[in-house]
């Protein structure tokens, strides 16, 4: 949309219209992702999904607590991954929830990113009039994206005038 200067991204109303129009949509596309990557089978894993092998892990650590055959007797609140034994395991992999680690490391600078918030131009009964007429962004899909952004386009700069 840039390319075809439909899109000014240094333009405060054009990012609204993106985002009005657009966020839905990846939100539900990023849930599809996550929950299609979550139940894939892992071939090494003899075809368990993610989220089995996440619960299989608890459940063990439920049942070991439950035997008291651990040494540390704290209660378990996440599983914690140790591969210093494991002999097979990569020497430069990373253990996620490692304290200082070069994961919380990459985590902190992304929280630290500043993010432009996006300014909502409309009043409430404008926002309640654009949903209803031009366009429910629940109901966005990607084939019409770019005719329905230039229509919220279109309608927010009437409302601004």
């Amino acid at each position: 949309m840039e390319k075809n200067e439909i899109l000014d991204a240094d333009n405060e109303v054009d990012l609204f219209c993106l985002n009005f129009t657009c966020m839905d949509l990846l939100k539900r596309h990023m849930k599809y992702f996550q929950n299609t990557w979550n139940c894939h089978p892992v071939h090494t894993e003899r075809n368990m999904t993610p989220e089995m092998l996440f619960e299989g892990g608890l459940l063990a650590l439920q049942q070991q607590q439950d035997d008291k055959n651990l040494e540390n007797q704290e209660d378990f609140t996440e599983l914690y991954q140790n591969f210093d034994d494991h002999e097979d395991w990569p020497p430069d992999a990373m253990v996620v929830n490692e304290p200082g680690g070069e994961m919380e490391r990459i985590r902190q600078g992304l929280l630290q990113k500043d993010v432009a918030s996006v300014i909502n131009p409309l009043n409430a009964s404008e926002m309640k009039e654009l949903t209803e007429t031009i366009c429910n962004p629940q109901q966005m899909e990607i084939p019409n994206l770019v005719k329905k952004y230039i229509a919220v386009k279109n309608f927010v700069h009437l409302c601004l005038e």
